[in-house]
């Protein structure tokens, strides 16, 4: 096994034990390295994973820092409603995007576990995804789906003719003008 592959493998024995993977997840991506069904699954039961048997899935949210109480309140709704056994821990990042991005960069150039689900800045997706920090949406995401949101936003998270990030808002620039001041609007 080669370095890479211990490294992908590493990573997602952490997963399934932590319970943040499901065991058809972990054994599509141990497939995906180079083992056999027969060595993933024998991991498995040894690394005593069980997302299908009713154990709880923790998915954890990184995202930027929120201090309005929008972020966790989503989460704490998620939580209550969901039925499917997942459960969502929110982690607050930084107030400012370089600390944001200096986090990332770290911990996806570390192969870190410590987040499933990352919340990046409008300009990061192609450098996440030509680095391998991110993988493309396409097959997850059906572009039926994506005809609902605003094109522009789509755009954005698109690199090299994939879906990589999904929009979770807009940001709207206004100007306001004095029409005491100017007389038609610019």
């Amino acid at each position: 096994m080669v370095p890479k592959q211990r490294e992908a493998l590493d990573e997602i024995i952490v997963k399934i034990r932590a319970g943040r993977m499901t065991r058809r997840t972990f054994l599509e991506r141990a497939v995906a390295i180079g083992l056999t069904s027969s060595v993933a699954g024998s991991l498995l039961e040894a690394c005593g994973g069980g997302g299908s048997s009713g154990q709880t899935t923790n998915i954890v949210w990184q995202t930027e820092n929120d201090n309005s109480g929008t972020y966790p309140a989503l989460v704490d709704n998620y939580n209550k409603t969901n039925k499917d056994n997942v459960h969502v821990i929110w982690h607050n990042g930084p107030s400012d995007a370089n600390s944001l991005l200096t986090l990332y960069a770290t911990s996806l150039r570390a192969r870190s576990s410590s987040s499933d689900v990352i919340q990046i800045d409008v300009v990061w997706p192609a450098e996440f995804f030509s680095n391998g920090w991110i993988a493309p949406l396409d097959s997850k995401w059906p572009a039926s789906d994506r005809a609902n949101y605003l094109q522009g936003p789509i755009k954005s998270c698109t690199y090299n003719g994939h879906i990589v990030a999904a929009p979770m808002r807009t940001d709207l620039g206004v100007l306001y003008y004095r029409k005491d001041i100017v007389s038609t609007a610019p």
